[in-house]
C-alpha cells in the first residue's frame, strides 16, 4: 500500500485496528484504548500492517498523517462490527468548520505516544479539535486546537515556525517565544491555544489564547520571511 495522508476518502482500506497498544505487540494502525486514549500507530514504529490480503507497509506514516475526519469515520466503522468497543464511549464527535473541527469527548484523547514518534496530536492533518475532560457534562475543556495550513509554497527543507501574541507590534514580535512546526516544508499540523489541568489533564497547561494572535513565519536562507496571522487569514 502507497503511503497516503488518511482522509474520509481512503480509511477504509488504509486503516486497521490493532488487538493491543504500542505498549504491547500492536497488530494495526489505529488502536482505541479502555483508558480513553486514541493511538496513531505509524509505520516509523510498524512497519507493516495486514490490511486484508497479508502483511504490507503501514500506510500511515508520520509525515503525512491522518484527518480527525478519516478518524472518526473509521470509528464509526469499526463500532458496527466490533461488539467489545461499543461497551465504550465513543473517542470522537464530528462538525464541519473551516478545514475541519472535532471533538474527543468524555476524556478520550489522542496518546502522547513514544519518544520515538512524538505525541500523536502531531500526526493529525486539516483539523482542530477540542479535547473534554470525563465529566459527562461536555462543558469542562482539557484543551484546543487550531488546525493550520499553508496556501504558499514552501521548500521542503525550510522549518515554520509559530507563535501566539497579544498584538502584532514589533516590539512583542521579538520579544515573543517562537515555536517550531514538528515538519519542515508545507505546513499542515495544529496548534494549541487553550489548556487547563483543573479537569486532570496535567499535561495540558494553563492558557486561553482564543482571543490572542497567532503568527506563522517561514525563514529560508537567502529569502526573505514569509509571515502570515490568524487576523489576515479572516479565521478567529
Amino acid at each position: 500500500m502507497t503511503p497516503a495522508k488518511i482522509d474520509h476518502t481512503n480509511f477504509n482500506t488504509h486503516l486497521v485496528q490493532s488487538s493491543q497498544a504500542r505498549s504491547g505487540t500492536p497488530d494495526g494502525n489505529i488502536f482505541f484504548g479502555d483508558d480513553g486514549l486514541v493511538q496513531l500507530i505509524t509505520a516509523e514504529e510498524l512497519s507493516q500492517v495486514n490490511l486484508g490480503s497479508g502483511l504490507e507497509a503501514n500506510p500511515l506514516t508520520n509525515d503525512l498523517g491522518i484527518t480527525l475526519r478519516g478518524l472518526y469515520n473509521f470509528e464509526n466503522q469499526e463500532r458496527v462490527a466490533d461488539e467489545t468497543l461499543r461497551n465504550f464511549l465513543r473517542a470522537t464527535k464530528g462538525r464541519y468548520k473551516y478545514t475541519g473541527a472535532y471533538e474527543f469527548i468524555e476524556g478520550n484523547a489522542l496518546d502522547t505516544a513514544n519518544s520515538d514518534t512524538g505525541d500523536d496530536r502531531t500526526k493529525v492533518r486539516d483539523t482542530g479539535w477540542v479535547e473534554h475532560n470525563d465529566s459527562g457534562t461536555g462543558n469542562e475543556i482539557n484543551r484546543i486546537y487550531h488546525g493550520v495550513r499553508s496556501l504558499n509554497n514552501i521548500d521542503a527543507s525550510s522549518q515554520p515556525f509559530q507563535t501566539i501574541v497579544a498584538d502584532t507590534a514589533e516590539t512583542t514580535l521579538e520579544a515573543a517565544t517562537w515555536t517550531d512546526f514538528s515538519r519542515v516544508g508545507p505546513i499542515n499540523e495544529a496548534v494549541q491555544v487553550l489548556g487547563s489541568t483543573s479537569y486532570g489533564d496535567t499535561g495540558a497547561g494553563n492558557f486561553d489564547s482564543l482571543t490572542d494572535i497567532l503568527v506563522v513565519r517561514v525563514r529560508t536562507f537567502g529569502n526573505f520571511i514569509g509571515e502570515t496571522t490568524s487576523v489576515l487569514s479572516g479565521i478567529t
